[in-house]
């Protein structure tokens, strides 16, 4: 994501977004050239903050929107982790027919049984479901452990991502305050 000072029509990238960047200010007539590296966005903010005050406030907008986008992005993904059904629920064993009631209970449809076999769950505690398994289809246990590791595996990937992210955000806070 390119800074805020870039990214809201106040300047224009000459050359792609390696060291040594031509910006220009589409404000300045004739063009006002500013080179150097584009994350580092000290010169121009203050060229903007002499030259064009009444430009600030689209700059703070702009960061406002960012942060907005990135705070959503990361909502989301936390979502999507966090919204995961039980293993037992996912893999193909049980439908849920009904519910969440009270935000946890369902009723859940065995898919597996003849006659189908309704039965009542938990979306916190699901050992009736693993005790309908384990004693009507104990063949059918590896596919609640698969689709555990699974979700065991997404979890780690999203939690090395966040890492990574939150690692990123300090690096780039140390540069720009230097």
């Amino acid at each position: 994501m390119l800074p805020a000072i870039l990214e809201c029509g106040i300047y224009k990238i000459e050359s792609g977004p390696f060291n040594g960047d031509k910006v220009l200010c589409l404000f300045c007539s004739p063009n006002r050239e500013f080179v150097g590296n584009i994350k580092q966005t000290g010169n121009l903010h203050r060229h903007v903050k002499n030259c064009h005050p009444e430009l600030l406030q689209k700059i703070k907008d702009k960061k406002n929107e960012q942060l907005l986008d990135l705070q959503a992005q990361r909502n989301e993904r936390r979502r999507s982790i966090s919204a995961m059904l039980p293993a037992i629920l996912e893999c193909g064993i049980f439908k849920i027919t009904a519910g969440p009631f009270n935000g946890v209970n369902v009723m859940v449809l065995c898919l597996i049984c003849s006659p189908k076999r309704e039965l009542i769950g938990s979306l916190k505690q699901t050992g009736n479901l693993h005790r309908h398994v384990k004693n009507r289809h104990p063949e059918m246990l590896h596919k609640i452990k698969d689709r555990r590791n699974e979700q065991s595996l997404d979890r780690r990937a999203y939690r090395n991502e966040r890492r990574r992210s939150l690692r990123t955000a300090v690096v780039d806070k140390v540069e720009v305050e230097e």
